[in-house]
């Protein structure tokens, strides 16, 4: 062999063993990654009611030990630091499918194509599918990739900038990144953010300080003055976290801010109408349904009440139910439609029972009541079963405010699902005490003043006058549901109809059925400050069929109204329709209908645009509760959306912010990239003279002139400050001397060249650094000017 290939060979075996060496891990690579893990799976426990079970955490340690090899890896090879975000994202699509989707046929455990494209919709999509969905998600589910993600990213960044930079803070970025995402995505339910926040602070001071023990030199003590110095500081670390966390700005869970306060569920509520409406269909008069089966229930006790839709919104028009936003500052979050997870966590107290619902074909026929859920008490968790039990499954809306619940894609004939409920006994006391004012927009019930004036001294407590109010109503009142000879009595419960109804001495004052009644108590209730709110439910009929199985049987004729008020407990309590509504046997007397006009002529409002319905109509059509009130257009989307300032300032700053740090982080890179082919390209001699090059280029991005055509030592002369002279004499050394340069001594050489650019750096400010990074100066070709005479 010549002497040329015994030298090729020797170079080729010293790169080897050198990659070998970079690739193993210094003792301070295990500290670092043992408390980058660490601290990403404690911020991870955060989310420990957001999904059920601990697979979560398990998937987030999984997720923060790829990234921390990951991490460990391109700081070995030395990749660009612009580049490692692209080496997670590989590991978050190699590594994702066999954490997120398992044997699942959409994709398994290995990258497929498949995989990869479910793992990007779950990574653009799944923090929306995340946020709108009640906690606790199922831990079995693919969301579970969301903490698999944030803990691989935010534990690859950590790790990253702790190999490189010694500064003792700045790995913190990641781990502090995935507490705050953790929080963010979590709850505002009491759990273990206090005994995170302790451990958290704790190992984050354990940390910097066994990292600023590698800037010291040790001139005195050993391991046990350092193990003691330690010790006290993570002993005061956790004392100031403890109690000095609960005199800090919003440490109260109720003032915690989480993204859930701020993302209005995708659901049109406008495109369900109010099952209110329909009302009469359900009466014998309509001769619709009032003998057909509705749904049947088993398990349920005789005589508790069914609730079909909970309505908690009156625009003028109709009384609706409100997929009202969240109120951040009453940590109320439970005030929507929002999807379900493995369970629902519900305050309700009582006992408790296992419902089987099965849809029957006049319900499911019936387009206004066909989306609600007929449910009892408190849902905890609904199972479904049948052919379509997946798609309702993943379609079931459930508001935790209103105890009820939407299925988007509708029930259909036959369907059979599960509730385990509580049922509460939250009866309606003799004197109470209501909880805060109404919710209803100031004045839209303002007509129905008037009547309450009239009817009931305006002395007293709100609770006595609204028990006048009901007492007068029962007393005074008269039951029609417009059959035959009652048929001036027309069915509606907007401003104009509900006018009529409380006309003083018309001959249809007073006289309607459950809709007109409900809708008015509820109204009048919220004027006195009282938060009510009207319930389309049935209390059924037990089987006579059924034996001992207790199936309860809901008919049409067994649907009523009534109404819920607000106490100042929490609970709401029923008020049934027979406290604030005549018995259905007192009929009105048979009056001239064109005399009725006519009396009432003064007191009737301008007729309405469009034709009220009728009992007859198929009240199912998706207008009936399109008339929204104005501010509510805002926040009732058909996809959810950020908080204003946040979208003002994503559609303003971010374009022109991801421009620049776009270009910035190209010219870093095409920089990185030339010194890698400089480093690593050509012969060691050449090498030498490229890593000079290198300093020179260092030297013009931080704008000192330095032009071609003079010799290496000329130009180290002019870089005196810097200190860089021996580097240019053994440059010269090599390239004009009689030794060649081995492959170790040129990675020798651009180890010193690369600590000689660090180091031309220090004496300057942090903007003029950050100036120099992204400096063209150093991509230009070099000036040549003539030397001095």
């Amino acid at each position: 062999m010549s002497r040329r290939s015994e030298g090729g060979a020797l170079a080729r075996g010293e790169r080897a063993a050198s990659s070998r060496r970079s690739l193993v891990p210094r003792s301070r690579d295990y500290v670092d990654a043992a408390f980058v893990l660490a601290l990403t799976t404690v911020a991870t426990v955060t989310l420990r009611l957001t999904f059920s079970g601990w697979s979560f955490l398990v998937a987030g340690f999984v997720g923060a030990l790829i990234g921390v090899a990951i991490a460990h890896l391109g700081n070995a090879l030395r990749v660009p630091w612009v580049l490692t975000p692209a080496l997670l994202a590989v590991g978050y699509f190699l590594f994702g499918g066999v954490v997120a989707l398992g044997g699942d046929p959409a994709g398994g455990p290995l990258p497929t194509p498949a995989t990869v494209q479910e793992l990007w919709r779950l990574l653009i999509h799944g923090w929306t599918q995340l946020l709108t969905t009640l906690a606790p998600v199922t831990a079995n589910g693919p969301l579970i990739v969301l903490p698999f993600a944030v803990c691989l990213f935010s534990a690859g960044v950590g790790m990253t900038i702790a190999g490189r930079t010694l500064r003792v803070g700045a790995p913190l970025v990641g781990p502090v990144a995935a507490l705050f995402t953790a929080i963010l995505l979590g709850t505002t339910q009491p759990s273990t953010i206090e005994f995170v926040s302790l451990v958290f602070g704790a190992l984050a001071v354990g940390w910097v300080a066994l990292r600023g023990q590698r800037r010291i030199v040790q001139t005195h003590g050993g391991w046990s003055s350092r193990l003691a110095t330690a010790i006290g500081l993570l002993v005061v670390a956790s004392a100031v976290v403890l109690v000095g966390g609960s005199l800090l700005p919003g440490h109260r869970y109720d003032q915690r801010e989480t993204l859930r306060a701020h993302v209005t569920p995708p659901v049109d509520l406008s495109a369900f109408p109010s099952p209110l409406v329909g009302f009469r269909k359900y009466r014998p008069s309509a001769q619709q349904l009032a003998d057909q089966t509705l749904f049947t229930i088993k398990g349920l006790p005789a005589g508790y009440p069914i609730r079909i839709a909970t309505l908690d919104d009156y625009n003028g028009v109709v009384w609706a139910a409100h997929n009202a936003p969240p109120t951040p500052a009453l940590g109320d979050e439970s005030a929507t439609f929002q999807r379900v997870g493995s369970s629902i966590a519900t305050t309700e107290s009582g006992p408790r029972a296992k419902l089987e619902v099965t849809i029957g074909a006049a319900y499911a026929a019936a387009t206004d009541t066909n989306s609600w859920l007929p449910s009892a008490g408190a849902t905890e968790q609904v199972s479904f079963s049948g052919p379509d039990a997946d798609s309702h499954a993943e379609e079931l809306r459930y508001n935790l405010a209103t105890d009820s619940a939407i299925v988007v894609d509708r029930v259909k004939a036959g369907d059979t699902y599960t509730l385990d409920a509580v049922l509460p006994q939250n009866t309606l006391p003799s004197q109470a005490t209501p909880f805060g004012g109404s919710t209803l927009d100031p004045g839209v019930g303002a007509f129905v003043v008037a009547a309450m004036n009239r009817w009931v001294p305006s002395a007293g407590s709100a609770w006595d006058r609204l028990t006048a109010i009901a007492n007068y109503l029962r007393t005074n009142g008269f039951y029609s549901e417009g059959g035959p000879g009652e048929t001036q009595y027309l069915p509606g419960h907007s401003t104009g109809r509900l006018t009529r109804f409380l006309s003083p001495g018309g001959a249809v004052s007073l006289v309607g059925d459950d809709e007109q009644y409900a809708a008015t108590f509820a109204l009048m209730a919220n004027e006195l400050g009282i938060p009510a709110r009207v319930v389309l439910g049935a209390t059924g009929e037990p089987d006579a069929n059924s034996g001992a199985g207790g199936v309860t049987v809901v008919r049409g004729k067994d649907v009523h109204a009534w109404v819920e008020v607000h106490l100042a407990s929490g609970a709401w309590a029923m008020v049934p329709q027979t406290t604030f509504m005549p018995p259905v046997s007192k009929k009105p007397n048979k009056q001239n209908q064109q005399q009725f006009e006519n009396n009432n002529a003064s007191v009737v409002p301008p007729p309405n645009t469009s034709r009220p319905p009728s009992s007859l109509d198929e009240f199912g059509q998706a207008g009936s509760n399109s008339f929204r009130r104005s501010q509510h257009d805002t926040t009732l989307a058909k996809r959810w959306h950020l908080p204003a300032f946040v979208v003002t300032t994503l559609k303003w700053v971010l374009p022109p912010v991801t421009v620049v740090l776009g270009i910035a982080g190209l010219i870093i890179a095409v920089k990185a990239l030339r010194r890698r082919r400089r480093r690593r390209a050509g012969t060691p001699a050449l090498r030498y003279a490229q890593g000079w090059r290198e300093i020179l280029d260092q030297a013009r991005d931080l704008g000192v002139a330095v032009y071609a055509g003079y010799t290496r030592r000329e130009q180290a002369e002019r870089l005196s400050a810097f200190g860089v002279r021996p580097l240019a004499e053994r440059a010269d050394g090599i390239l004009f001397g009689p030794q060649p340069a081995s492959s170790a001594e040129s990675a020798e050489y651009w180890s010193d060249v690369l600590r000689a650019r660090q180091d031309m750096v220090l004496g300057v400010s942090r903007w003029h650094r950050l100036r120099a990074r992204v400096s063209l100066r150093s991509l230009r070709p070099m000036t040549r000017l003539p030397k001095p005479d």
